[in-house]
């Protein structure tokens, strides 16, 4: 199960490289690091300063989707760079659940969306990842959301939870332009006199 893997990885290391995470993988190994690199800016109370970094890693896995690679492929310099693990263990057992509750939802379904839509997927997933690289609040949040849900459905070949992803992460990247062409304060504003 993917939630007792990221409890182990969360629970055994401090600080860990991208190259230790893709020793656990077992099935998926691009869905996988799809949910571990989203994980940290999806959840319900972020952990500060994994976006950014994080945001490009998810850009350089999103190329490799679209480009349709088996294996992903990552610098050295990103592949064996301690990523410090340590903030997201006090919030372990939100994590838990936050993963467990999406975990009951998955299942093996209408897999042709997948195959069919691979490289779209990819190109949602770049757009989430630029979104993280926007260091203004709003714009992260939700398209990580959509990363993590496509990663979800594409460890167990669920298209309906990629439908999901993609809708939730097209939601996110609308959110990210409005925020940018708009102003959050603007935003704010338009939202609270007519939504």
């Amino acid at each position: 199960m993917l939630s007792k893997q990221i409890q182990t990885i969360i629970t055994k290391h401090t600080h860990i490289s991208l190259q230790k995470v893709m020793e656990y993988t077992e099935k998926s190994t691009f869905g996988f690091l799809l949910v571990i690199l989203s994980l940290p800016s999806a959840l319900p109370v972020p952990a500060p300063g994994y976006s950014i970094p994080f945001g490009i890693l998810l850009i350089i896995l999103a190329v490799q989707i679209i480009l349709r690679k088996q294996t992903p492929w990552f610098p050295k310099k990103f592949r064996e760079k301690d990523i410090n693990i340590s903030k997201l263990k006090g919030g372990l057992e939100k994590i838990q659940k936050f993963i467990t509750f999406f975990e009951k939802l998955i299942r093996t379904r209408m897999t042709w969306i997948y195959r069919g839509g691979y490289r779209l997927f990819g190109v949602l997933i770049m757009c989430c990842g630029i979104s993280m690289l926007i260091p203004i609040p709003g714009t992260n949040t939700i398209p990580a959301m959509g990363v993590f849900i496509i990663g979800l459905g594409m460890i167990e070949e669920d298209g309906l939870a990629g439908l999901a992803g993609a809708l939730t992460a097209l939601a996110g990247i609308t959110l990210t332009l409005l925020i940018l062409f708009l102003g959050k304060e603007a935003l704010d504003l338009l939202i609270k006199n007519f939504i």
